[in-house]
């Protein structure tokens, strides 16, 4: 949802992206539908004029809704779980492949992966500490793992659940944050 409650963003299975101005009287409008996915919409994140999406086509795509443009990081795998950083500078993307991928949300450079827990038959939970200085991401065996961001070593891993942990969120001081 936007800043200002106006607008909000949807995804779906069926591989848009909808945009709908709440402030129509009387009825909800979709405003803009996005439609360069070809599989599933799995994670949705808006920042100010920026809508970024992960698909199950193995794709994370940024939109500049202000500029009209669209850019397209080719993962070439599934992705389960989006999520990003902090300082908004990077986009963490948790695939169905064993591997939660770090890549820089300006240029689409792959900046560091995470590898350990199991993730390849359905989605599984990611986010970043609210610090920027860990990776957290739950595992299909019930486990979550914590990694260092910057070094992507193994920081500490814990049985969670007994089935798959499926929802991950950092929290501050202030609440939940990611």
């Amino acid at each position: 949802m936007s800043e200002d409650s106006a607008l909000l963003c949807t995804g779906s299975d069926d591989t848009h992206v909808r945009l709908w101005d709440l402030r129509a009287h009387g009825s909800v409008k979709s405003v803009q539908v996005l439609c360069e996915a070809r599989d599933a919409i799995t994670g949705v994140r808006v920042d100010g004029h920026e809508i970024t999406t992960a698909s199950a086509d193995g794709s994370v795509r940024t939109y500049d809704v202000r500029a009209g443009q669209l850019r397209t990081d080719a993962i070439g795998v599934p992705i389960g779980c989006l999520g990003m950083t902090f300082d908004r500078q990077c986009t963490l993307a948790a695939c169905l492949d064993d591997t939660v991928r770090l890549i820089d949300k300006p240029s689409g450079e792959l900046l560091q992966s995470y590898r350990g827990h199991r993730n390849h038959s359905f989605r599984t939970g990611a986010c970043v500490a609210p610090d920027d200085t860990h990776v957290i991401a739950g595992s299909e065996d019930g486990h979550v793992f914590v990694w260092d961001l910057v070094e992507s070593d193994s920081v500490s891993q814990f049985d969670a659940h007994a089935a798959a942990v499926t929802a991950v969120v950092a929290f501050t001081s202030e609440g939940a944050r990611a």
